[in-house]
């Protein structure tokens, strides 16, 4: 009984150990972003593009685009509209973001 209560523990904090790899940032640890970090970003510079371009939004899309194609573990951005973009990560998932709005 001793044996397979130490086995137990070994097996809880071998999980506990891997689940706490994470950083808590939103970043999963291999260096790629979350999608919600992603769109937080994605909005956050848009506002700031917006502000630059006087309100012209396929500029502030466009250079969003070119932004975000910079971020660790996104692949390739594509332009859909004046405020929308599709994002592909480099894990092969696809993140739709409409810019802003207040929806994902």
């Amino acid at each position: 009984m001793k044996r397979v209560s130490s086995v137990s523990l070994a097996i809880v904090l071998l999980i506990a150990s891997a689940c706490s790899a994470g950083s808590g940032t939103g970043e999963e640890s291999a260096g790629n972003l979350s999608p919600e970090t992603v769109a937080r970003k994605a909005e956050s510079s848009f506002g700031e593009f917006l502000d630059t371009h006087g309100g012209d939004r396929k500029a502030a899309t466009e250079r969003t685009a070119a932004y975000l194609k910079t971020l660790p573990g996104v692949k390739e951005v594509r332009v859909r509209g004046s405020d929308s973009l599709l994002v592909i990560m480099a894990d092969g998932n696809e993140l739709m973001v409409l810019l802003g709005r207040d929806r994902l």
